[in-house]
């Protein structure tokens, strides 16, 4: 990398700074390293001289990782809700299916799919409608601050991953969601503070399937039959539900 010209008032130990602080740059794997490793350079200086050449030094490779991480967020997340997208989700599942098989864990699948959301759409508009999605983006990072992959699958469908967690403990993570769906994500519009409820279908591996199709289709089963049953509830697929009372599919 080349450094721009310098200004007068530089010594041979400044333009081993910038020297070092160039290659240290190209090192950076994200904008936050380089950024951090920007500003720890700045403070270290006293010289205005000195900071104006750190300046330009850092601005061309701060702007370079900037424009690349944009690039890699439009490839990778859902631009409305910042939720992975369909792609990330489908490579993410493939992963943790074949990991699941190699180290004998469980792994539960969810679909969530909000209740008569087309109608919701149809009274308060798309915009108030996306911000019910965004909400529930919000929701989804709480619930699984603990460990989970929350996508956006489509329209108002949303996959959950859950490694090493079986059927009847993602029950016990995403229940949470159906008691508090959304947060309040228009202050002032009154109109999103209606009731916002969603239909929860939860496959397993390997009861339910072995690979993301398998446990994709029948965690689609499942929601369709929380569906059926009125939605706002929790349902599980066929092979992941045990006999007994605990079997029981969930509602709030």
């Amino acid at each position: 990398m080349s450094l721009p010209s310098l200004p007068d008032g530089l010594t041979a130990t400044d333009l081993a700074l910038l020297l070092r602080l160039s290659l240290e740059l190209q090192g950076c794997d994200s904008l936050a390293d380089a950024e951090a490793t920007a500003a720890s350079a700045r403070a270290a200086v006293r010289s205005p001289a000195v900071a104006h050449a750190i300046d330009d030094t850092c601005g061309p490779v701060l702007a370079s990782l900037r424009e690349r991480e944009r690039l890699r967020a439009l490839a990778t997340r859902d631009p409305l809700t910042g939720l992975a997208n369909r792609r990330v989700m489908e490579e993410a599942l493939e992963r943790h299916c074949h990991e699941a098989a190699r180290l004998g864990r469980p792994l539960a699948v969810a679909l969530l799919d909000l209740d008569r959301f087309r109608d919701y759409n149809r009274r308060h508009g798309h915009l108030a409608g996306d911000r019910v999605l965004q909400s529930l983006a919000t929701r989804l990072a709480e619930v699984l601050r603990d460990g989970g992959v929350a996508c956006r699958y489509g329209g108002d469908e949303f996959v959950i991953i859950l490694p090493a967690a079986t059927a009847a403990e993602a029950i016990g993570r995403l229940e949470p969601l159906l008691q508090r769906l959304v947060e309040d994500p228009a202050a002032g519009d009154r109109r999103i503070l209606e009731a916002i409820t969603a239909s929860i279908g939860i496959a397993e591996s390997p009861a339910d399937g072995l690979d993301p199709a398998a446990l994709i289709a029948a965690a689609d089963e499942a929601m369709y039959r929380a569906k059926q049953a009125g939605g706002d509830r929790i349902c599980l697929a066929a092979a992941s539900r045990p006999t007994g009372a605990r079997a029981r599919e969930s509602r709030p």
